[in-house]
């Protein structure tokens, strides 16, 4: 067992971050004449990143969002978190049962999963062994964030199993040649079955899961 490696998206898979997240997201596309409600903002932007939100508003208005546009999030959602952000359920007890080497890969910056972990009290449970896509340059569906986890833990591909609640992480982490369990805990269950991964609703169960398909 212990050759293999967990890799974890954070967002939506061990902090509930989505809806904080996307609340903010909504409130900015209101104030620039987008309306939007949080649920659509989840619809269309989880698992995304900052900048397709950037690109969606691009389209929309016919002109370039706000220079601030990207600031301004950080800046409102880092407060909203310290405020009212959570673990996901089950994921403490999950993470203290697994018998395996574990790292984090987001699409979000490190700041914010420092940040996010540190409040949820999760960031022991990784040894700083955290991944952002902001260091490679580049974003899931693209599947080089997972392989630059891996390749800097020391493991292959085949021995990685990739924790996603996204379509956006289920694609790379098939492209990157690992196999994935899909965390439907606020994602719809068929998103994440078409986009093939092996679904699962309760952290409480991640173990069992992660057994199933070794």
């Amino acid at each position: 067992m212990n050759n293999h490696l967990i890799i974890f998206d954070c967002d939506g898979v061990l902090v509930d971050s989505e809806p904080l997240s996307n609340r903010i997201i909504a409130q900015q596309m209101c104030e620039l004449g987008i309306n939007m409600t949080t649920e659509e903002a989840i619809h269309l932007f989880a698992g995304s990143s900052l900048q397709n939100v950037i690109n969606h508003v691009n389209k929309i208005t016919g002109k370039p969002a706000p220079d601030t546009m990207e600031a301004e999030y950080r800046r409102r959602s880092y407060a909203l978190f310290q405020k009212e952000l959570q673990a996901v359920p089950g994921i403490r007890k999950a993470l203290e049962e697994l018998p395996f080497q574990k790292c984090v890969a987001s699409n979000g910056p490190l700041p914010k999963m420092n940040l996010n972990l540190t409040i949820t009290e999760l960031l022991a449970f990784f040894n700083q062994k955290l991944y952002s896509a902001y260091e490679v340059g580049h974003w899931k569906p693209d599947p080089r964030l997972f392989l630059h986890a891996a390749q800097d833990m020391g493991y292959r591909p085949d021995q990685c199993i990739v924790i996603e609640d996204s379509a956006h992480g289920i694609h790379a982490a098939r492209a990157a040649g690992m196999k994935v369990l899909g965390y439907a805990g606020r994602t719809e269950r068929e998103k994440l079955e078409r986009a093939g991964a092996v679904i699962f609703k309760d952290m409480n169960r991640l173990l069992v899961n992660i057994e199933a398909i070794l």
